[in-house]
């Protein structure tokens, strides 16, 4: 049957550029009018995006009703075009200007005040990033080197330091790259020497090696040259100035940079995008004009009540106070992959909302709690000229279903990733702000929240010095911040992972078992019959049934 194409009113631009975001996301190039965003492949993360981008191109506020209420490229069109905020320039960079011309360039994110404020006896190693490799082939250390000094000189957010004013509040100084010694320490290891040993020494020792956030850079390199043998690479950063994505943009760009210096003898030429300073500027300027109350509200009302941390069954007497020793166990989904990727496709749902469900059904097995809540981080790079940026961009949410049954199935599915819908629309808060909905911590525990899920969505892929492959080192964990912590990586494989947890007042026993019913409860979704697809996501919301099943507000 064919369909013809309706008419799109109002401002063409407006579709051309709504489009250009569409092909982007859903890396779908035959995108016309009549393109509906959810038979195209969008999931819920694809909404999130294109809220963000929207938000920042257009200078317009939608919620995620707005797009399942107007699925198509030319309602959407629409419904920009009615609004009477749009801007030709990014609303990031306006916002930015006006905090700067009040206050000044010298104020910290809002998330960095997060690890400034931190306790004193939290270790300050905790916040160190660490990322080691084998460089497979010949690499020129000389341009390794020169391509790092090209990194930091793209990322001013890496040449930061911190101290207190003479108001005591702190500030913020960014460093030219002549002002302080390129930190890349060449080590020369010869035949005889025990390397593995060696690499497995100073990765740890720069695991417990603190940044003085006093002094720049946030950064710093170690270049093992090992005679007859791979030479070593380790990265080290302070989680003050990167996240994880911040990982994948250095890499890219170090690559770029040492892959441009052999062929030209020149870095690679950096292309304009925001700086992780835009950002955080034109945040405090949205929070100092209550542009953030609405998502204050959403999280006042989601956390209120919030129940006392839960234990699994089984955990150990706590120490008085907590004491950051971690230990991990290994999680590999690689098998499972296809079949999880399958529902995804056939539901819709989302990796982020499939893997999530099956922590908390495992969660409530194994604790006897049904009022379940986790901690997740959001990436929160919603510009697309934020991707390329090094920083820490990360905001908290939680997710809090406030469910009775906990029982697998595409009902629930629907019902988790409708509270994920909820939470990711209100993530905008900076930890410290957004923490204050709740009760404070007690000392006995490393967070509020002793449940967390990261699932790293940043890109994961074979780099190449010139044409020496990068081969990723295994890095030990230094600590934990919280009670158990399921982290995720998409891989080129499949789906990798680990299960962290506070090895003071939980045994392994006790995670093994949490880990054995996760994998069950994971088979159990997987198992849910191929014909069985999930209602339609409009109908969902305008029935209102999302909010009731949520138990949250939209």
């Amino acid at each position: 049957m064919s369909r013809t194409t309706p008419s799109v009113t109002g401002d063409a631009s407006t579709f051309d550029r709504l489009q250009a975001i569409w092909k982007e996301i859903l890396n779908h190039q035959a995108i016309s009018a009549d393109s509906h965003f959810f038979e195209c492949g969008a999931t819920s993360l694809s909404v999130m995006m294109l809220l963000g981008k929207i938000a920042n191109l257009f200078n317009v506020d939608l919620t995620p009703k707005d797009i399942f209420d107007h699925p198509t490229l030319a309602q959407q069109t629409r419904l920009l075009n009615g609004s009477a905020r749009q801007g030709s320039e990014n609303s990031l960079l306006l916002d930015a200007h006006v905090w700067r011309k009040r206050e000044g360039e010298d104020t910290p994110g809002l998330a960095q005040r997060e690890i400034l404020e931190k306790p004193n006896e939290t270790p300050a190693y905790l916040e160190n990033v660490v990322m080691a490799f084998y460089i497979r082939g010949e690499c020129s250390v000389a341009r390794v080197r020169e391509a790092f000094g090209a990194v930091l000189e793209q990322q001013p957010a890496l040449r930061c330091s911190f101290e207190f004013n003479a108001h005591d509040q702190w500030r913020r100084s960014q460093h030219a790259l002549d002002e302080f010694p390129l930190p890349f320490h060449l080590i020369n290891l010869a035949l005889e020497s025990d390397i593995s040993r060696t690499v497995t020494d100073l990765i740890a020792e720069e695991t417990v090696t603190a940044f003085d956030l006093k002094h720049p850079p946030l950064i710093r390199v170690t270049y093992l040259e090992c005679q007859g043998t791979d030479d070593v690479l380790i990265i080290t950063a302070h989680h003050i100035a990167f996240d994880g994505w911040s990982g994948a943009v250095l890499m890219d760009q170090l690559c770029a940079h040492y892959q441009s210096l052999l062929a030209t003898g020149v870095p690679d030429k950096a292309k304009y995008c925001l700086q992780y300073a835009d950002y955080t500027d034109a945040q405090h300027q949205r929070l100092a004009e209550n542009l953030l109350d609405k998502h204050s509200a959403f999280w006042q009302e989601t956390l209120k009540q919030l129940p006392d941390p839960f234990p699994l069954l089984g955990a150990i007497e706590r120490p008085r106070q907590f004491t950051y020793r971690s230990a991990v166990l290994p999680l590999n989904l690689d098998v499972q992959y296809p079949a999880i990727a399958q529902l995804c496709s056939r539901t819709g749902f989302s990796l982020y909302t499939v893997i999530l469900t099956a922590f908390l059904v495992s969660l409530a097995r194994n604790t006897g709690t049904t009022d379940l809540y986790v901690r997740s981080p959001v990436a929160n790079r919603t510009d697309a000229a934020l991707e390329p940026v090094v920083g820490y961009f990360v905001h908290p949410m939680v997710i809090r279903p406030r469910l009775c049954e906990w029982s697998p199935s595409l009902l629930l599915l629907e019902q988790v990733n409708h509270c994920v819908l909820d939470a990711y629309g209100h993530a905008m808060l900076p930890p410290h702000i957004f923490e204050a909905h709740c009760s404070p911590r007690a000392v006995a525990y490393g967070s509020r929240f002793p449940y967390w899920y990261n699932h790293h969505n940043y890109p994961s892929r074979q780099r190449q010095l010139g044409t020496s492959q990068l081969h990723g080192i295994g890095v030990p964990s230094s600590g934990i911040k919280t009670d158990v912590s399921l982290n995720t990586l998409r891989t080129e494989s499949g789906l990798v992972g680990s299960l962290s947890y506070y090895r003071d007042a939980i045994s392994e026993d006790c995670v093994q078992a949490l880990l054995v019913s996760f994998k069950q409860v994971l088979n159990e979704l997987l198992a849910i019959p191929s014909g069985v697809l999930v209602g339609d996501s409009t109908n969902f919301n305008q029935e209102g049934s999302g909010n009731q099943a949520t138990g949250l507000q939209q």
